[in-house]
């Protein structure tokens, strides 16, 4: 019976010990931000993870994720499969059900397996989502901010165009979103009316988030960019498979772009 039993133990130990060896080689390259949170991480040749179990893998990456944090498909980026048989799907960052600005990832699959991951988690804390400032009081507080003299929606031509080709309309509508304060406290994170505001007069466009509670403007953003150069983007994963990675990688130098500028 002893004897058994130490051949048991043996068996225990090997099976752990390969279980820990096969742990530890399914990551091929990891990189986290600043904050300590997994941005990129490539998955070994022979790991086989699901797209499938792609949010049950993107709260596992983020030990700080709270119950109240969840990642649901983007609906803003549109899932993308090629001709080579790789999907490039989006995932957004929620927390209590509002949209977290700049919590997003990508995942990349192959024949629906797992290669890679990038983007960014936000450790928002707990933030209150009780509102109490209505949308059109928020929007009153972003046109006095931006403090233009006309916008594009008061000028009748504009928004003829933009409902005849675009069945749009430049008046902004408020989303709320949960986004950090850049402007007041530059570490707390606050639900907030995000509008896109266009103004014609100086010109101007940007996002401008106002706190749904105070009624402050605690983010901004141009929507507006200029450039004088053009080229070639190079990232230090342009070496793989080109033809595989280009929209991804693009993706990827849209959103820290994105991140630098907010």
């Amino acid at each position: 019976m002893k004897a058994r039993n130490c051949i048991l133990t043996i068996v225990l130990l090997l099976c752990t010990g390969v279980t820990t060896v096969f742990g530890q080689s399914k990551i091929a390259q990891k990189e986290t931000d600043k904050s300590g949170h997994v941005s990129f991480m490539k998955y070994a040749a022979d790991t086989v993870i699901s797209l499938k179990d792609a949010t049950g893998l993107l709260k596992k990456l983020q030990p700080k994720m709270k119950d109240a944090d969840e990642w649901k498909i983007s609906v803003k980026r549109k899932e993308i499969k090629d001709e080579n048989g790789y999907t490039h799907r989006f995932y957004q960052q929620y927390h209590k059900g509002f949209k977290v600005e700049g919590g997003e990832f990508g995942v990349h699959a192959v024949n629906e397996n797992i290669e890679y991951v990038l983007g960014g988690f936000k450790d928002v804390g707990d933030v209150s989502v009780t509102v109490q400032l209505s949308e059109a009081a928020a929007l009153k507080c972003a046109i006095k901010h931006i403090g233009a003299e006309i916008y594009k929606w008061q000028i009748p031509e504009e928004e003829a165009w933009i409902k005849e080709y675009y069945n749009d309309t430049y008046f902004p509508r408020g989303e709320l979103v949960i986004v950090k304060d850049r402007l007041e406290t530059d570490s707390a994170y606050r639900l907030a009316y995000r509008f896109d505001i266009y103004a014609h007069q100086p010109m101007s466009r940007n996002y401008v988030w106002v706190d749904a509670i105070s009624g402050e403007v605690i983010n901004m953003e141009s929507r507006i960019h200029f450039s004088n150069a053009t080229g070639t983007a190079a990232t230090r994963y342009s070496g793989w498979n080109k033809n595989y990675h280009d929209r991804f990688i693009q993706w990827r130098i849209s959103f820290e772009g994105n991140e630098k500028r907010g």
